[in-house]
C-alpha cells in the first residue's frame, strides 16, 4: 500500500513530487527508496542529498549512488565511509564498514581489525565480512577467535569468511566452535 502510495502521490498532489520523494527517501521499505533515489537521481540533486544515500541500508541502493557521486560529483565514496569511520557515528558505522567493502582496499584491513571490538555485533559482523570482501592477508587467528567467542551472527560471519577463502581447515573451525 506504502509503494502505491509513493507512485501515486505526485500524481494525486501535483507540484510537490520533489517534498514526496525526499520523504519516500526516508521510508523503511527499500523498494520505495530505490524508487526516490532513481528520481533524484534524475534530478539536479545536490551532492549532500545524494550522498546520503551512501549510507542506505540496501545495497542495491548504495551501489548506483557510489557510482553517480563519483560521475556527477567527482565524490570519492571510499573517502566518504573512511571519514565516517573516523567520525565515530555509531548510526552509520555498519553501513560504513560495508560501503568499504564495496569501494576499499586491503589497505583498509587496519581500521577493519579495530573494529572487532567494537560494542555492536552488527558492526563486528560487518567489520568481519569487510575482511573478507578486501582479501586482508593474516586474520585466521583473529576469525578464530571471533568463532570461539563472539555472537552467533559474528562467528557465523567468520566461518563463511574462513571457509571461503579456504584460510583453515573445516577441522580447525570445528576445534574453535
Amino acid at each position: 500500500i506504502r509503494r502505491w502510495a509513493f507512485s501515486s502521490g505526485p500524481a494525486l498532489w501535483p507540484g510537490n513530487e520533489i517534498a514526496w520523494t525526499k520523504l519516500a527517501a526516508n521510508d523503511a521499505y527499500p523498494p520505495i527508496r530505490q524508487g526516490a533515489f532513481d528520481v533524484l537521481a534524475r534530478t539536479e540533486i545536490s551532492s549532500e542529498e545524494l550522498s546520503k544515500f551512501l549510507f542506505d541500508r540496501c545495497t542495491g541502493i548504495r551501489r548506483p549512488c557510489q557510482a553517480l557521486c563519483v560521475e556527477r560529483f567527482g565524490l570519492v565514496p571510499v573517502a566518504i565511509y573512511r571519514e565516517a569511520l573516523a567520525g565515530g557515528n555509531s548510526k552509520k558505522t555498519e553501513i560504513a564498514v560495508r560501503g568499504l567493502a564495496e569501494t576499499g582496499s586491503c589497505e583498509d584491513g587496519r581500521r577493519l581489525l579495530e573494529l572487532l571490538n567494537h560494542h555492536s555485533a552488527r558492526v563486528r559482523s560487518a567489520a568481519v565480512h569487510s575482511l573478507g570482501v578486501l582479501n586482508v592477508e593474516q586474520i585466521e587467528e583473529k576469525l578464530l577467535e571471533r568463532i570461539s567467542s563472539d555472537s552467533g551472527s559474528v562467528a557465523r560471519e567468520a566461518t563463511s569468511v574462513l571457509l571461503q577463502r579456504k584460510l583453515v581447515s573445516p577441522g580447525a573451525i570445528s576445534v574453535a566452535a
